[in-house]
């Protein structure tokens, strides 16, 4: 039968019942008594050690363990936690026509968090703005310190931190963005692959093992195995971040399928396609009640949570699933969902997500 930890007011009483029979003929303690301090205090220690016990007792299962055990138990099974990632991209530098960016120069953003670029060579000739005899070239950009403080969106500006001759200190993000900055993996990724590798162990070349081989590699959150992705001897994986930035640069899409590369069967390489998907926004409609500030920030979570956990490339987000999340936000009494009016049916390269949420309020 299951065991259940003691109250501590169940510990009270059988330590006052214990001194009661041995000292006192099974009267009853008086209280403020000595006895009765005793009784308690010997309760307090008792609970303790309960709570430490049931404690100690869970970190023997891998899927129930804290960090420091968790980490024990990932090494038992050749896991080690991803560390932090620093984010990536590309930036626009411009200059005099032949000026030379120095590899390894230093720009900064308004966070003051620093990047360090490729070396680049400008054009001696290129297009230039109208009165403007300058040039403008594409480098690699990449933070200096992990974390996804680093991250920036399209168009972000940076400043050269070094004067370069030639060179305007102002640096832009491509279209693309910085992203790829994350901090080290968190205890529930890190169980996440840990149970798929107990669970699903190495079959060299299985469906499974590109998707652990691919969440090895530290930026990546989420990976999803497409066999026969392009046709006989072909294998596609989708890989993408967190919520918060869930595409990844091209520099980290590389690094995944050379990692890839390194571990999949020799005949299995050239038919190896890794790629990030592409974003599909999916706008809320609904109307709730009752709609307070409270429950409406309540349903934003459940349905955040709702895309983090089940949104995958080429898988069906039944709609069924979304008045679901809003059911169970805390404080809802009744909702209508009026957008969307069916399931999001993403393709292999869509990964759908939270968009825009709007309330239409009640007429009272």
């Amino acid at each position: 039968m299951p065991w259940s930890k003691p109250t501590l007011r169940d510990l009270v009483e059988r330590a006052s019942e214990d001194l009661s029979a041995r000292l006192l003929d099974g009267a009853p303690l008086r209280p403020q008594s000595t006895l009765s301090v005793l009784a308690i205090t010997r309760a307090g220690g008792e609970h303790m050690m309960y709570g430490f016990l049931a404690w100690a007792f869970q970190q023997i299962f891998p899927d129930k363990a804290e960090s420091e055990f968790l980490d024990d138990w990932a090494a038992v099974w050749g896991l080690k936690r991803k560390p932090p990632s620093a984010s990536l991209g590309r930036v626009l530098v411009t200059g005099r026509p032949g000026s030379v960016l120095p590899e390894g120069a230093l720009a900064q953003s308004p966070e003051n968090i620093s990047y360090r670029l490729a070396g680049l060579a400008l054009p001696s000739e290129g297009d230039s703005s109208p009165g403007s005899a300058d040039v403008t070239a594409e480098t690699e950009a990449e933070a200096v310190e992990p974390g996804p403080l680093g991250n920036l969106p399209p168009g972000a500006q940076l400043q050269l931190i070094s004067p370069v001759a030639g060179i305007r200190p102002e640096i832009t993000v491509t279209a693309d963005g910085l992203k790829g900055g994350a901090d080290l993996e968190p205890d529930d990724d890190l169980r996440r692959r840990l149970l798929l590798r107990i669970q699903e162990s190495p079959h060299g070349g299985a469906k499974a093992d590109y998707v652990q081989w691919a969440l090895e590699v530290p930026g990546v959150a989420r990976a999803k195995c497409f066999p026969l992705y392009a046709g006989l001897g072909t294998v596609g994986v989708a890989v993408w971040g967190l919520p918060e930035a869930p595409v990844l640069p091209p520099e980290l899409v590389a690094r995944v399928h050379a990692h890839i590369l390194e571990r999949v069967p020799v005949t299995a390489g050239p038919g190896l396609y890794v790629y990030t998907p592409e974003i599909l926004p999916v706008d809320i409609l609904v109307k709730i009640v009752p709609d307070t500030p409270a429950v409406r920030h309540n349903v934003l979570a459940e349905l955040a949570d709702l895309f983090a956990r089940s949104a995958e490339p080429g898988r069906v987000l039944p709609r069924s699933h979304l008045t679901e999340a809003l059911s169970l936000s805390a404080g809802e009494y009744d909702h209508n969902l009026l957008a969307p009016l069916a399931s999001i049916s993403p393709t292999y390269y869509q990964l759908p997500a939270l968009g825009e949420v709007l309330f239409v309020e009640v007429q009272g």
